[in-house]
């Protein structure tokens, strides 16, 4: 028996336990930040999933222990509010609370609530400026969601949302500017963007999905083998073929979960979405289901956008915030989705190199192997460090 063949028997067979097993661990949402100006102060309700607090936290020596205390002592070292000429706001926590929350698509989770007062600052003014790291700095694909609820010192309603999140390019997470008296804030449709852009472009289990079903593109099967025939016109039409086919399939997906027209449950959505991968990787190995990519990639794309929404689904939005917001995302998810495709085109051309058959077979094992770890990680079999929780 090949290398490669005890491989792909491992994988099916982990795939197979791991579906029918009994434990289940929820995929958790981000974290919210609800802001409520008035009365002569500014009040804001931060919810944060427990586990990825305690990861956040964990990470600083000082912590010993993660209760109500502590979790306050963390958030006013990562939560920061200037005025409109820069002024520092000083900011009280009022309570933190953990409690078991509940969610339509994710079930019951423990998330920590934490209630953070600062005062109106003399001369009034309502242009503020936020910035927070909170769980960010350890987790940099976890992102807040602020939102501004309507209120005596408000006008409008939660009509925009800023998105605060890891900015990959320089490093850093980038504050937001905020208008109480109108409810907007400078990040609002552009974080949106940004933010399915970066979804794609720092969630690793999507990129390696779309990078192993394009890495047969190149090759025709024959005799249960790959055997390498180059970008030529058929290589290319597989290529945009397989490329639509997954935009078209997490594009009308996208829609559906957001505006909750989903029957399927977010962890196994999640679960879903790395064996997809493994799947894509086994045909990239050997042939599984030859010329056929393209409905491959449509079919686990319809997968892969139900986990797109899940980004959006969770916030409470009216119905024209919720289309504009959709439409940002996904501008975004298709944005870096073509970064990607553009990348592979020309590294597909040399893949059929001798002298990379076997870094190719490395590679794939590699993303069969991480996916695996990924599925164990999902239905709470194992642990794994922030850096690998995609």
């Amino acid at each position: 028996m090949t290398t490669v063949l005890r491989w792909r028997m491992l994988w099916l067979a982990l795939v197979t336990g791991l579906l029918t097993a009994t434990a289940v661990a929820h995929p958790l949402p981000n974290s919210l930040v609800t802001v409520r100006p008035g009365f002569g102060r500014i009040t804001f309700e931060i919810h944060t999933p427990a586990p990825d607090l305690a990861i956040a936290m964990r990470t600083d020596r000082s912590v010993t222990v993660i209760n109500a205390t502590t979790v306050g002592r963390y958030y006013l070292r990562h939560v920061a509010l200037a005025d409109g000429v820069g002024r520092p706001v000083p900011l009280k926590i009022t309570a933190a609370r953990l409690i078991d929350a509940t969610d339509p698509d994710v079930g019951r989770y423990s998330e920590w609530r934490v209630f953070i007062a600062a005062p109106a600052m003399p001369g009034g003014g309502s242009q503020f400026v936020l910035s927070y790291d909170a769980v960010i700095h350890q987790i940099p694909n976890h992102v807040a969601f602020v939102r501004i609820e309507a209120g005596p010192g408000c006008a409008a309603g939660p009509r925009d949302v800023g998105v605060i999140s890891y900015d990959f390019a320089t490093r850093s997470i980038e504050p937001i500017s905020m208008d109480l008296e109108t409810g907007s804030m400078t990040s609002g449709f552009t974080a949106i963007i940004a933010t399915g852009f970066f979804h794609v472009l720092s969630g690793l289990d999507h990129i390696l999905f779309l990078i192993a079903l394009l890495m047969v593109v190149p090759f025709k099967p024959a005799h249960n083998r790959w055997h390498f025939v180059g970008m030529n016109g058929e290589a290319l039409r597989r290529f945009l073929a397989i490329s639509g086919a997954f935009t078209l399939g997490h594009s009308v997906s996208l829609a559906a979960g957001t505006f909750g027209f989903d029957a399927v449950p977010v962890q196994l959505t999640e679960v879903l979405v790395a064996v997809s991968i493994i799947v894509a990787a086994l045909h990239a190995l050997r042939p599984i289901f030859p010329k056929r990519e393209w409905m491959v990639a449509g079919g686990f794309g319809l997968i892969h956008g139900l986990a797109f929404s899940e980004t959006l689904a969770a916030l409470d939005l009216d119905v024209d915030a919720k289309i504009a917001a959709l439409f940002g995302f996904n501008i975004g998810v298709e944005a870096a989705q073509l970064i990607v495709m553009i990348v592979a085109l020309p590294a597909l051309t040399i893949s059929g190199a001798e002298w990379l058959a076997r870094p190719r077979q490395l590679v794939l094992l590699t993303i069969g192997g991480l996916a695996s770890l990924w599925i164990l990680q999902r239905i709470g079999m194992i642990a794994l460090p922030g850096w690998l929780i995609w």
